[in-house]
């Protein structure tokens, strides 16, 4: 099975200025999420971006180059696979099994990569994957309103699952799930969880801060360089 990763990153951020630049630990995240893709088992490693800066960086790691273009290549999220995937296929190059890896999950392992790409080998039942993490905690605001689990006040880690999350981890889709459907989650997906720092995604401002917080990161030490 052929696995090709496809890492979009735009020079300019709208929520966060200047976000894929931004430093965890003194890491750049997208020296992070490059560095994480190229030490796994993937096949081949597409960096998709418009940034000179990026595009150098990568390419010095040993990643495969796609210029992404301004206007419609901007924003729509299964774009950012469907098109490129297609430019690929027209450079003669072919995989069964699409991944998106984004550096807004700036503490992905390789290690989590490679469990993806074994899974999707070994179930081929299912036809995508996404990464995800649970939310336990003993209610959920919604509406102005505090919806309370019947757990009294025990130990936390005696409640109840609330809900489960998608993370920004990894999101990887069949190469016929793509065509087919245009999405980067098919019909059939796996769920692969992640937990603890993990599961931390970059969306906001405050999740910049949140990312630099004491325990959640270790540096450029644990980036396998």
């Amino acid at each position: 099975m052929t696995t090709i990763a496809i890492l979009p990153m735009k020079a300019h951020s709208e929520r966060v200025p200047g976000k894929n630049f931004r430093h965890v630990e003194g890491v750049p995240l997208y020296q992070r999420i490059i560095a994480t893709a190229m030490a796994s088992k993937l096949d081949a490693v597409y960096c998709y971006t418009d940034s000179d800066e990026i595009m150098e960086f990568a390419i010095d790691k040993g990643c495969l180059p796609l210029f992404r273009g301004p206007g419609t290549e901007a924003h729509n999220g299964n774009w950012i696979m469907s098109v490129p995937r297609q430019r690929i296929i027209d450079s003669g190059v072919r995989a069964d099994v699409w991944m998106k890896l984004q550096c807004t999950s700036p503490f992905l392992r390789s290690e989590t990569i490679d469990e993806a790409i074994w899974i999707l080998d070994r179930y081929r039942w299912f036809d995508s994957l996404l990464t995800y993490s649970v939310v336990k905690d003993q209610f959920l605001w919604r509406d102005n309103t505090a919806l309370y689990q019947e757990v009294g006040h025990g130990r936390t880690q005696d409640w109840p699952q609330l809900y489960v999350s998608e993370t920004h981890g990894i999101k990887a889709v069949r190469d016929n799930a793509l065509a087919q459907l245009g999405k980067t989650v098919g019909s059939r997906p796996f769920f692969l969880e992640v937990t603890g720092k993990e599961a931390v995604d970059i969306d906001w401002e405050a999740d910049i801060e949140r990312a630099q917080e004491s325990g959640y990161t270790e540096g450029a030490e644990d980036l396998p360089y």
